[in-house]
């Protein structure tokens, strides 16, 4: 797990990283049924994510291009991971995103369209570093949920939110911790959404 330092001294870390979601998926205890709203959820995100960090890689300077090709090429995967599971689950992906996911989606992308590119590696670092770090927690994996951890838990993916921190803190700008922490409440309205 990645430890987080650059901007997570916030009051908004706490709950974008823990939830009762997360505890039940630790402890695998969470019902399946709630597991698999939140994974349907997630693909819908994840789609809508795809298209907000291809904004940012065409807004990024050339020497900061082969993280954002690097995750990229782990977002196509991981849609392609997602359908396999969904399907083999029986989730109907005809679901529409909820409220919560579609708002947060919205967000980030309108805002890679409309900021800089130093907002957007913000944005990104920001969802990416909150989620590392709520994944790590529940370290060791065990039980029913330990697949599901176990990859959002790689030393490839801490190392690449790594990379993203060190970008930012190489550009800093005046309003750069407002924007990280806007997506720390989006995470953690994420979280409870399936749970409220």
């Amino acid at each position: 797990m990645t430890r987080p330092t650059f901007l997570c001294a916030t009051p908004l870390w706490p709950a974008a990283i823990s939830s009762p979601f997360l505890a039940g998926v630790g402890d695998g205890s969470l019902d399946p049924a709630v597991f698999r709203r939140w994974l349907c959820q997630d693909y819908h995100y994840v789609l809508a994510f795809n298209c907000f960090v291809a904004v940012i890689f065409a807004k990024t300077p050339r020497p900061y291009h082969a993280p954002i090709m690097q995750c990229l090429v782990a977002i196509a995967n991981e849609l392609a991971w997602f359908e396999d599971h969904l399907q083999q689950q029986g989730v109907d992906l005809s679901e529409p995103p909820s409220p919560t996911c579609q708002a947060y989606s919205d967000f980030l992308v309108a805002s890679a369209y409309a900021e800089s590119w130093p907002v957007g590696m913000t944005l990104l670092y920001g969802a990416e570093v909150s989620y590392n770090a709520a994944w790590g927690q529940l370290l060791p994996a065990q039980g029913q949920y330990a697949e599901f951890i176990d990859r959002w838990t790689n030393p490839q993916f801490s190392a690449f939110v790594e990379r993203l921190s060190e970008i930012c803190q190489a550009h800093p700008f005046a309003e750069q911790q407002q924007w990280f922490d806007r997506v720390l409440a989006f995470e953690a309205d994420f979280w409870q959404m399936v749970t409220a």
